[in-house]
This record gives C-alpha cells, sequence and structure tokens, in this order.
C-alpha cells in the first residue's frame, strides 16, 4: 500500500483536496492517514532508481557532420603508398604488397577495393540490411495505463480512485520467425551484391589496366615502326639521288613513314587516358599514379569449356545467388501474410483501487477476422514471389547471352590470333632469308630494310590481336564472373582508409 500510495502522490496536484494528507484503508479496516509529503520522501528514491533505469538503456544522439572540403582534401591526398592501404593488401593478398615495385592486376584491385568510395557504398547497405534483422527479431513491447478518478460524493471512505493495467501481446502462427527469415534473405542478398559490385570495380580496372598495357606496348611496337621506316625513306633518298629510284615509290614510303608517326604519337595519348581512367576506377586522383611502375603479367590462359561454363554462371554468380536470396525472401513474406489470417493475442493483467477496495482484473482481447482474413496481404505477396521468380529467370537468361557471346568473341579473337601469329612467323622467316642474302651479296640494303619495316608491321598487328584476346577472354570472366580469385574478405570487410 506504500507503493500504491506513492504513486498517487504525483496526480494530488491535479485533484482537489482539502488537506495534505491521503486517507487509506488497512486490510483489518481501520483507517490510515499518511502525509504526502512523507509518502513522496520515501518514494522519490525508487521512482529516481526506476527512471534512470530507464534511461540508461536508451542510445543517445551523437552528431557526426561532413565537411564537403575535408573530404575533398582527403581524395586528393590519396596515394599507393598509403600505409592502410599496404596493411590492407598485406591481409588480403598472399603476396602482399610494395608501393616500390610494379603494381599487377590484382594488387590495384585490391586497392580499387580499399579506396573506391562504392564498394564502401554497397557494404553500409548491406550493414542496412543486416540491422533490420534485430529489429526484425524483436519481441513487441507491453504497455501500460493508468486511470486516477476521485469520487467527491463518498463519505467515510477515501474518494480516491486509481487503476493501471498492462497490455502484454502476443504474436501467433510464426510471425516473428516468418519476419526474421524474411530480414535474414534480404541481409544475404545485400551481402552478395557487395561481391556484385566488387566484380565491376574489378572489370572497370582491368579495363583501364589493360588500355594502359595496349598502349604502352604500341608504344614500343610502333616506335620500331617508325624507326625501320625512317631508315628506309633515309636509304630510299639516297638512292633516288642517285638515279635508281623512282619518286613515286619514295612518295609511298614517306606516307607509311608519316602514318606510323601518327599512330606512335597517338598511342602517347591513349596511354595518358587509360591512366587517368584507371585512377578513376581505383578512386585515386590521377596524380597518384603517375611514377607507379605496372607488371602486365603472363599471357592469358585458355577459354574454359563452354557448358561448364554455362552451367557455372547460371548456378554461381553472386547476382544470381541474390536473385535465390530475394525469392526467398519472397516466399517468407508469404508466409508471414498467411500468418497475419490469425489474430494476435492481447493479455492485459490489471488492478484498481477503488475507494478503499482492491479489484483484480485479467483480460484478454484479439481481432475477428469478419470483414477480410488478409486476402489483400496475401495475394500482394503470392504476387511478389512469381515476380521474384520471374527476376530469376531473366537473370539466368541474360547471363547466358552474356557468355554465349563472350565465347563466341573468344574464338573469333583466338582465330585471329593465330593468323597473327601465322604472319608474324613468315614475315620473321622472310627477314632472316634476306638477311643472309644480304651476307651473300644477293639482296640490296633497301631490301633488308623493307623487310624489317615489314616484320615490325607484323610484330605491330600480333600485339594488337593479341590484346583482342585479352579483351574478349575478359568480356568472358564478366559473364562468368570468374576466376574467383579475390578472397571474400576482401570486398566483405570495411577498411578504414588512412589520411596522408
Amino acid at each position: 500500500m506504500i507503493w500504491y500510495s506513492s504513486m498517487l502522490t504525483a496526480m494530488m496536484s491535479a485533484f482537489p483536496s482539502r488537506e495534505n494528507r491521503l486517507t487509506l484503508v488497512s486490510a483489518d479496516g481501520a483507517y490510515i492517514r499518511v502525509s504526502v509529503l512523507t509518502m513522496t520522501k520515501r518514494c522519490l528514491p525508487l521512482l529516481t532508481l526506476c527512471v534512470s533505469g530507464f534511461m540508461t538503456g536508451c542510445v543517445q544522439f551523437e552528431p557526426k557532420p561532413l565537411d564537403p572540403g575535408r573530404t575533398a582534401e582527403s581524395l586528393a591526398a590519396r596515394t599507393l603508398s598509403d600505409p592502410g592501404l599496404l596493411k590492407f593488401l598485406a591481409e588480403v593478398l598472399p603476396s602482399g604488397a610494395d608501393s616500390d615495385r610494379p603494381w599487377t592486376l590484382d594488387e590495384l584491385t585490391a586497392a580499387a577495393l580499399y579506396f573506391n568510395p562504392g564498394i564502401d557504398l554497397a557494404r553500409q547497405r548491406a550493414n542496412v540490411a543486416a540491422s533490420q534483422v534485430k529489429g526484425a527479431s524483436e519481441r513487441p513491447n507491453p504497455s501500460v495505463s493508468a486511470s486516477p478518478g476521485y469520487n467527491s460524493s463518498s463519505s467515510g471512505i477515501s474518494p480516491w480512485i486509481f487503476g493501471f493495467g498492462f497490455s502484454f501481446p502476443v504474436e501467433t502462427a510464426g510471425k516473428r520467425q516468418y519476419r526474421t527469415d524474411e530480414a535474414r534473405h534480404l541481409a544475404e542478398a545485400a551481402r552478395l551484391r557487395v561481391a556484385t559490385d566488387a566484380w565491376q570495380i574489378r572489370t572497370a580496372v582491368r579495363e583501364a589496366f589493360l588500355d594502359l598495357a595496349e598502349a604502352q606496348e604500341a608504344a614500343q611496337l610502333e616506335a620500331a615502326v617508325v624507326a625501320a621506316g625512317e631508315t628506309l625513306c633515309a636509304a630510299m633518298e639516297r638512292q633516288r639521288a642517285a638515279g635508281e629510284f623512282s619518286r613515286l615509290d619514295l612518295t609511298q614510303a614517306q606516307v607509311d613513314l608519316h602514318r606510323a608517326r601518327l599512330a606512335a604519337s597517338g598511342s602517347q595519348a591513349r596511354r595518358t587516358v587509360a591512366l587517368a581512367r584507371l585512377a578513376a576506377a581505383m578512386g585515386l586522383p590521377s596524380s597518384a599514379l603517375e611514377h607507379a611502375a605496372f607488371r602486365f603479367g603472363p599471357e592469358a590462359p585458355a577459354a574454359p569449356d563452354a557448358a561448364e561454363a554455362r552451367r557455372a554462371a547460371l548456378t554461381g554468380r553472386a547476382d544470381v545467388l541474390a536473385a535465390l536470396k530475394d525469392y526467398e525472401a519472397s516466399e517468407s513474406a508469404l508466409r508471414l501474410a498467411i500468418a497475419g489470417q490469425y489474430p494476435d493475442l492481447q493479455i492485459g493483467p490489471g488492478y484498481e483501487f477503488d475507494q478503499s477496495e482492491n479489484k483484480w482484473s485479467l483480460g484478454a482481447s484479439l481481432s475477428l477476422p469478419v470483414f477480410h482474413q488478409n486476402q489483400g496481404a496475401i495475394g500482394k505477396a503470392l504476387a511478389q514471389r512469381e515476380e521474384a521468380a520471374a527476376a530469376v529467370f531473366a537473370l539466368q537468361s541474360r547471363i547466358a547471352g552474356e557468355v554465349d557471346q563472350a565465347l563466341a568473341a573468344v574464338r573469333a579473337a583466338e582465330g585471329r590470333a593465330s593468323a597473327a601469329a601465322a604472319l608474324l612467323a613468315s614475315t620473321s622467316q622472310r627477314l632472316a632469308v634476306v638477311e643472309s642474302l644480304q651476307k651473300a651479296g644477293e639482296v640490296t640494303t633497301l631490301e633488308v630494310l623493307a623487310a624489317r619495316a615489314e616484320t615490325a608491321g607484323a610484330k605491330l598487328d600480333e600485339g594488337t590481336v593479341r590484346m583482342e584476346r585479352r579483351r574478349a577472354l575478359g568480356k568472358l570472366e564478366d559473364a562468368l564472373q570468374r576466376p574467383a580469385d579475390l578472397p571474400e574478405k576482401l570486398w566483405s570487410q570495411t577498411p578504414t582508409v588512412t589520411r596522408n
């Protein structure tokens, strides 16, 4: 009764009273007059403790403002020598990395997954989806209600009426489990989409890396073509001055030389653009790659078996697995909608002090499925499940087309590469024959120079076709999202980007 009267003291100012005392009735029917002030002093510590316990369980807001100027400065300060990057690479790559040695495609991909803000955005989206699992699995909180009153016509007994009750919601038909399953499936789908975004970043890095490799190799080969053309034109000019050569042949050689010089200047421009594209794909400023060295690696491997490639892509790609998780989530949502046919239960125990009488009650309530049985939500969930199934089929159909096109492009590129290799072998063999004939005095120096220029051009063509094959294999990798040589921790963990 002391606890109950302490609750009443908070209401004293809201009700008329002739004196600052409260009349209560004990168990034996005797009247007890208690000072409200005394009750308040005694119960204040308990009330303070209850309020403090409630407040300590609350999360406090912490502001975290963004400064665009500061973030712009941090972006401009990023370099490949960032200590956080080197630590990250040592954790996720078997060989680690060294900012002083040439960078490979795998190391550049890992650096892109460290710096590129797109992958961090995907990780945070996955974190948001994962955080919703906890909310979906939470049980509904009970509620409490109070109903104080005052009877002015009562005489001889306490005029105060005070009641309070609790309401405990009870979810039925496994709704909480279905809701939690749906959130878990969606969280897993979001996590798998991080892998898809990571592969897209790898694609952008690989394309820029191949552009850089092609421009650098073409620049070397075109420089050799230009050198051979210049030597040939100089020799032809000397012979023409001696009356041994026609002007028409010299003019054609000069045109070929100018064309080679134009191609050489274009290769340098392509290298500059490719370097900028690579920096953008990695989330770095262009200045961060100006003095970097690159190692373009061994020759591209052979194409995989077509049937195995199709099967692996249609069943193992991250976006296919994510779409399957979306379908599982839609099934859980349908289960939840079907469970919604069954009403939840509300259990409500209560107590009332009614003019010196103690009254206890226990109630229960539930909604009656009279006007509907949740058919609208069930129909929507059924349609969403069919939509998710259609999305999986459409994705697999698109992937099958991508794999077929990529395999056809690889086969065509391999045919061109074989032809270019045969042409290079023929011109190299012819050059060897011409050089041996020159030693025997059977051919002129001009014929040797022409053979060398022809061989340099064949090397340039072979390098171009070889790069086309590597690009075709890269497209096939994109269609398969293989080889899966990226460790999961490379894209699943969120690194702390240090600021230089």
